[in-house]
C-alpha cells in the first residue's frame, strides 16, 4: 500500500492537510491553496464585521441608557418606518417591537443581541464555503 502525498496549508490559526495522489500537478495544488486562502480572508473580514458591531453595540449602551425610562421598563420600542401609533399606511411597516427592559437586558455583554450576532457570523462563515469556495477548491485540485 502506497502512502499518498500531503500538502499542509496553514492560515491563520487553521490547518488543513490536502491529500492528492503522487504525480498531481502542482499547479492544481497552488489553485486549492489560493482559493483556501481566499475563503481565510473572506472569513476574517466576516469576524471583523462581528467584532465592529459587537463592540459598538456595547459602546452604545450609554446612549441608550438616556432614552430609556429607568421606571417603566415595560415601555414599548418599535422599529420600522412611521409613527407605529399612526395607521397602517401603504409603505409603512412595524419591523419589531420590544419592550425597552427586553432591549435593555439584551444589549448586555454577552446578552441576546452578541449572541444573535455570532450565530449569524456562524451561518455566513459556512455559507461562504458552502456555496462559494467548497466546489472550487474542488475543481481546482481534481483529486477530490
Amino acid at each position: 500500500m502506497t502512502k499518498q502525498p500531503n500538502l499542509y496549508w496553514h492560515g491563520g490559526p487553521f490547518q488543513m492537510a490536502i491529500k492528492h495522489p503522487s504525480g498531481t500537478c502542482e499547479q492544481q495544488i497552488v489553485s486549492a491553496i489560493c482559493r483556501l486562502e481566499e475563503f481565510r480572508s473572506e472569513c476574517q473580514t466576516s469576524y471583523f464585521a462581528y467584532f465592529f458591531a459587537s463592540n459598538a453595540l456595547i459602546e452604545r449602551r450609554g446612549y441608550w441608557r438616556n432614552l430609556f425610562d429607568p421606571v417603566r421598563r415595560d415601555n414599548t420600542l418599535s422599529i420600522g418606518t412611521g409613527n407605529p401609533e399612526s395607521p397602517q399606511l401603504p409603505g409603512k411597516s412595524t419591523i419589531g417591537k420590544m419592550r425597552q427592559g427586553a432591549v435593555w437586558s439584551a444589549m448586555q455583554n454577552g446578552g441576546m443581541f452578541q449572541n444573535q450576532l455570532a450565530k449569524s457570523l456562524i451561518v455566513t462563515i459556512y455559507h461562504l464555503w458552502d456555496d462559494n469556495h467548497r466546489s472550487r477548491v474542488a475543481t481546482h485540485s481534481r483529486w477530490t
